[in-house]
């Protein structure tokens, strides 16, 4: 390997000249295949974010042989690799058109990486692997495969298949399975998957969790050890939300539209096709995640199997997560109640005539009548859940700007609360911004301590219903609360209405009054302090 790397090395430090691809021509029967030369096709890829590969593989049908041009470009898929590493490899395949120097080469900075890189990196190459043996070997032979992979099939078992398709590969396409499969069969452990992986028979049923591509190797093994122990669905659900909570954000962004359709897929196959139609029609139409969720409990409530109903259960609160359809977890904020007081809560929740703004006030009301340690303990819950509504609603970005700020003593509860309701006003999709709208007030009361006022520093009284905004500054101020001086004036708004002066009149000032304790001042009229020394 050694002197393989280095003659790579020198390859690509000593030569430019680019390998030609031969052109594929269509033919019929047994006939043999002619080639003609031609440049590098095209596919219209972005190779500064990913490795290209284009091979040549032959395609059998009933009625023709065909050759054709297939592109593999997932070796990135997860951003593991840095533009340098992408632009090498890249250069590494077309200087010398081997697939399995690149595998190589790749699998060399996969064994570089550890922690959550290392997971996106086997993702990535394994996601390549699949691609490539789907080509080589054709689909329906390449199901087989992955349908004994999944199933828990040794891995004598699966080479032995392998070599079984192997002798009827053209001779093409064999080349390409001798450059993969070292490699391939290393990222996916086939040389070390164990003789007591026994094939297994799993409950169809739950085969949904096969439809999970994003998981580790270790979160395969362990859902396939739960699903050999017979672990329900709803256990099995459990465990992919916690996978995808441990996520960072950018991979939960990455997998959410795979985690939609499974959402879709699954409730469609509880609930029947009128009963996502019915959710669909729900989501689109309302801006209350509250309905939605109270349509979605009553068509459960429709359902006569018990393991239904709790395995849809659990799909509910999976597919809150990805779509974001929560505002608040009332679950979590009454945790720290007593059982009249959820019994209450839970009475005006279910009357579509009761305001949100009239179920916070009464958990307000609640907060404040707790005793110390029972308050302290609501606190955290709710500081906590308003964080991760702001982080899920807004993005990480304004999550740590407003944290920053709520930290910041130059900061008042009044202009949290405000900077709050203006990410709200600036939500383009409506839907979002009122579900935004509803959810805030909560979070001004505890997370950030604001309790309504509206504190304008004497220059008004006034202020936005839903911004709290002062409205209306006078004495030459503006700001949150008119704690500002306009351009052309100075001085300090927060002293009352005389403490924004013209810079004019500011030039104009001559005369100090300083009590006979100094005849000098600044240009704010602030007296310099004399010190007296006495003999």
């Amino acid at each position: 390997m050694v002197a393989q790397n280095d003659y790579v090395d020198k390859f690509l430090t000593q030569t430019e000249r680019s390998k030609h691809w031969k052109r594929p021509v269509m033919i019929k029967g047994n006939a043999q295949v002619t080639i003609q030369r031609m440049e590098p096709l095209n596919f219209e890829s972005d190779e500064s974010e990913d490795v290209v590969l284009a091979i040549l593989v032959d395609k059998h049908t009933t009625e023709k042989k065909s050759v054709k041009w297939e592109r593999v470009g997932n070796l990135n898929m997860w951003k593991w690799l840095t533009i340098e590493q992408v632009y090498m490899l890249n250069k590494l395949y077309k200087t010398t058109g081997d697939v399995g120097l690149v595998l190589e080469k790749t699998y060399a900075q996969l064994l570089m990486t550890d922690g959550g890189l290392r997971e996106l990196a086997v993702r990535s190459f394994r996601e390549t692997c699949k691609e490539l043996l789907r080509v080589i070997l054709g689909d329906e032979n390449y199901d087989l495969v992955m349908d004994m992979y999944d199933f828990g099939r040794t891995g004598e078992e699966i080479r032995e298949k392998l070599n079984q398709f192997y002798v009827q590969l053209s001779e093409r396409n064999k080349k390409y399975a001798n450059m993969i499969a070292p490699t391939c069969m290393l990222v996916y452990n086939i040389y070390g998957l164990s003789s007591v992986r026994s094939p297994r028979k799993i409950n169809e049923d739950n085969l949904f969790v096969k439809q999970m591509h994003w998981f580790t190797r270790e979160q395969e093994i362990e859902i396939e050890a739960m699903q050999a122990e017979g672990a329900r669905n709803e256990n099995l659900l459990a465990k992919i939300l916690e996978y995808y909570e441990n996520l960072d954000s950018l991979s939960q962004e990455k997998v959410s539209e795979e985690l939609k359709q499974f959402c879709q897929n699954r409730v469609e196959q509880l609930l029947g096709t009128d009963g996502l139609e019915i959710l669909k029609s729900t989501y689109k139409e309302s801006t209350s995640a509250k309905l939605l969720l109270t349509k979605f409990t009553q068509l459960i409530e429709n359902l006569t199997n018990e393991n239904e109903r709790i395995e849809a259960s659990q799909v509910g609160v999976l597919c809150q997560k990805i779509y974001d359809a929560e505002s608040f977890d009332f679950g979590e904020l009454m945790s720290w109640l007593s059982p009249d007081q959820k019994l209450e809560l839970g009475h005006l929740i279910q009357d579509h005539e009761i305001s949100d703004d009239a179920v916070y006030e009464r958990i307000f009301e609640f907060y404040e009548k707790a005793e110390h340690k029972k308050k302290m303990d609501a606190r955290k819950i709710i500081e906590s859940k308003c964080k991760r509504f702001v982080r899920r609603m807004f993005g990480n970005e304004i999550a740590t700007k407003l944290e920053d700020h709520r930290l910041d003593k130059n900061f008042t509860a009044q202009m949290l609360s405000a900077e709050l309701a203006t990410y709200a006003a600036e939500i383009k999709d409506k839907k979002n911004r009122i579900k935004a709208e509803k959810s805030i007030p909560i979070c001004n009361r505890i997370y950030f301590g604001y309790k309504g006022d509206c504190f304008c520093n004497g220059h008004s009284s006034v202020c936005g219903p839903f911004t709290h905004e002062c409205l209306n500054c006078a004495d030459n101020t503006y700001g949150i609360q008119c704690e500002k001086c306009l351009d052309g004036f100075e001085g300090n708004a927060l002293i009352g209405e005389i403490g924004c002066l013209s810079v004019e009149k500011n030039n104009e000032f001559t005369e100090c009054f300083c009590n006979n304790h100094s005849t000098e001042c600044n240009g704010n009229g602030e007296c310099f302090v004399i010190i007296s020394t006495f003999f």
